[in-house]
């Protein structure tokens, strides 16, 4: 996957001379939905439909038109999957992670988004993880900045616990909440700064 970011860097990825500038594009349209998402997150925390919805449908309908450019129907087939694929690894760990109560349905769209506009699974796992680290560190100056670390941490605890024994317990209204829509934003972000380096430096 490395190498094939690498060649649409160039502008001469394995799916054909579209396969770059779309690469390219897609990024840059994603970076602008992340930010756009996380902001709205930060003053309402809410994702809305209005933002995501259309990017996912862009995203797919991008990649299967430069299938098509490259490859005329079964380059469109393979545009539609190489889209799909990265869509579904983002959007359905984090649908189990709705289920259990851990996110919005918001946050799980945008995950979708960036799948399905990335077109990379490598991206995507980055993403996530350095979204998961940037949550993490909002949380945690969350609970300092309200002096609540230790009732907090009990309280995860609790859940955690309740989780594993199969029931869903929702944390009180008044714990510390994280726009994770702006940590989705960040981790977005830096993978797709560690892919301009990986590219610089190929």
């Amino acid at each position: 996957m490395l190498h094939s970011w690498s060649l649409a860097a160039s502008g001469a990825a394995p799916g054909g001379a579209a396969s770059g500038p779309t690469q390219w594009g897609m990024m840059c349209l994603l970076a602008a939905v992340l930010a756009v998402a996380g902001v709205i997150d930060l003053r309402t925390s809410k994702v809305p439909n209005w933002l995501v919805y259309p990017a996912i449908a862009f995203g797919l309908l991008g990649w299967t038109l430069a299938g098509l450019s490259d490859g005329g129907g079964p380059g469109m087939i393979q545009g539609l999957l190489r889209s799909a694929g990265p869509m579904l690894a983002a959007g359905i760990p984090m649908l189990v992670i709705f289920a259990a109560g851990g996110l919005g349905g918001g946050d799980v769209k945008l995950a979708a988004t960036v799948g399905a506009m990335s077109a990379d699974y490598e991206f995507v796992l980055a993403t996530f993880v350095y979204s998961c680290i940037a949550a993490l560190a909002m949380a945690v100056v969350a609970m300092i900045r309200h002096g609540i670390v230790k009732r907090t941490l009990q309280r995860l605890f609790g859940v955690a616990l309740s989780a594993a024994a199969g029931a869903r317990t929702d944390l009180p209204d008044d714990s510390p909440r994280v726009a994770f829509a702006m940590a989705v934003c960040i981790g977005g972000l830096l993978a797709g700064g560690q892919r301009l380096l990986e590219a610089r430096l190929s």
